[in-house]
């Protein structure tokens, strides 16, 4: 039998059997959908979290390596920064040295290439003898004098977020001490990424009960960090006391923060290293790497469970279809037909029946999943405005993983096992 009348003939076995194997497909879709809802819509919001946390930073994920600090009481000093070990580490994870941290009193300075996307006011409109800073939103609104408390409602912590960037944007200030420059006056020329509430969740936008929290409420904010002078292209660093390290992903960036050279007391309670101190900048993509490792695995263990007992609903599905197949199957025989093309015959037919069932499930997921995009557009777009500082963003709840694959596998394996079992029917 050829290959092509071996698929005919599997297709006309669903055509003469259409509400049985409706109901087959139904019945796996089903199941197959409810998982494909779940792990299309976390996929999705991992996919827009990331593409949030590098907004500001090109795209990139950006983590700051500086010597460690020893304080004794007030005085604070820096310890010899090991920078040639530093890029060696950085290296040794796939990192990228990107630029030098320097140092004008206790606050660090960067070059505007790294700062690009936070600075508002144009460096050319810095008058001489003034120092270009960009400062996080806390510290511009106590410039500003201008409180914006957490009960605050959000668009109220929007218009205060308006008017502290009215109120400090362009302004020449004096220094509040005297650093190793001339500059003794400073212009605020950006706010750094900002985070007016801890996590994504719609309760912050007043939807206390609305399922999506059970993700959201997990995903952290913006890293928000206190200020940095800026540096153009022509100045160089006086005192060197860190690296800025670009990563492709945050796990190889995650991997580097978590180096036993390393401290970062938010990835380890109690976790200290002696030689660095590390922070991610501009972004929140370590942190939130870390969250949706947890809540991909709790989601995993579920889909487990309700896969195997999709398969096993599958696998005795097909024994019963096949079984009720037997006259059809004798006449076959009858035809001339051979073993093997029996097998093959009813092996496309299960194929068929899954692909359907698959076709069928992502379809109803992927609209279910724009469905509940749609109806949360305006409080997303609002709750990301408060964690983020981006302004009309449209978050699409859709994406893929690796686990949306191997469902899709899971069927097509259950299906096998089904035409596997019936092994004595099809043998006539």
């Amino acid at each position: 039998m050829k290959f092509r009348d071996a698929v005919k003939l599997g297709h006309l076995n669903i055509r003469q059997q259409k509400r049985r194997s409706l109901m087959m497909a139904v019945v796996i879709g089903a199941v197959l959908c409810l998982l494909l809802v779940v792990n299309l819509m976390m996929a999705g919001v991992r996919r827009n979290v990331e593409s949030l946390g590098k907004q500001t930073a090109d795209g990139k994920i950006l983590v700051m390596t500086t010597a460690r600090v020893e304080c004794l009481g007030l005085e604070c000093e820096f310890l010899d920064l090991r920078e040639v070990e530093a890029r060696q580490n950085i290296q040794k994870y796939g990192g990228e040295v990107l630029a030098e941290v320097g140092l004008e009193g206790m606050a660090y300075s960067l070059p505007e290439e790294l700062l690009e996307g936070v600075i508002e006011v144009p460096l050319v409109a810095v008058p001489d003898g003034v120092r270009a800073k960009v400062v996080s939103l806390s510290n511009a609104s106590m410039l500003a004098m201008i409180t914006i408390p957490q009960t605050m409602d959000a668009k109220s912590k929007l218009e205060a977020v308006e008017r502290v960037r009215e109120k400090v944007m362009g302004e020449v200030r004096e220094r509040d001490e005297v650093r190793e420059r001339d500059e003794k006056r400073e212009m605020i020329v950006g706010i750094l990424p900002y985070a007016l509430v801890e996590n994504l969740s719609l309760e912050n936008v007043g939807d206390k009960w609305n399922p999506l929290n059970i993700v959201l409420e997990n995903v952290k904010t913006t890293n928000e960090y206190g200020e940095f002078y800026v540096r153009t292209s022509e100045e160089k660093v006086d005192k060197v006391v860190g690296v800025v390290a670009s990563f492709g992903t945050a796990e190889e960036a995650y991997n580097y923060m978590r180096d036993d050279d390393n401290y970062y007391s938010a990835l380890d309670d109690g976790y200290t290293g002696e030689k660095f101190e590390v922070r991610e900048i501009l972004g929140s993509g370590v942190d939130n790497f870390v969250r949706f490792k947890v809540m991909q695995m709790v989601v995993n263990v579920v889909s487990v469970g309700l896969m195997v007992l999709a398969m096993v609903v599958l696998v005795t599905t097909v024994v019963r279809l096949i079984g009720q197949e037997r006259k059809t199957i004798k006449l076959y025989y009858a035809l001339g037909a051979s073993g093997k093309d029996v097998w093959l015959v009813y092996f496309l037919y299960v194929i068929e029946l899954c692909l359907v069932a698959i076709g069928l499930a992502l379809l109803v997921a992927v609209l279910i999943a724009l469905g509940v995009s749609w109806l949360n557009a305006g409080n997303l777009k609002t709750v990301v405005e408060l964690g983020y500082g981006v302004k009309d963003y449209v978050m699409v709840l859709v994406g893929w993983s690796g686990e949306i694959s191997w469902l899709i596998v899971g069927v097509f394996v259950a299906g096998l096992m089904g035409v596997v079992c019936s092994r004595k029917v099809l043998r006539g």
